[in-house]
């Protein structure tokens, strides 16, 4: 499963593509929680590989980079 989550702090966003089994999503979710309570879970693309959020990170790092 691929998730994008947001953290917004006064004028800055920051957004993170990230993978985890379904099986370990609560405990991923949860972790995050602990860690930084002000994130926000955007997206989840439960059909998602490991590969799919390697590509889409890689296009996220080419796209900042033309910015």
């Amino acid at each position: 499963m691929i998730y994008l989550i947001r953290t917004k702090y006064e004028k800055i966003s920051l957004l993170k593509i990230g993978y985890t089994e379904d099986s370990k999503k609560k405990s991923r979710y949860t972790n995050y929680r602990l860690h930084n309570p002000l994130f926000e879970l955007l997206y989840e693309i439960p059909e998602g590989t490991e590969e799919h959020e390697k590509l889409f990170t890689y296009l996220e790092d080419r796209y900042l980079e033309i910015i």
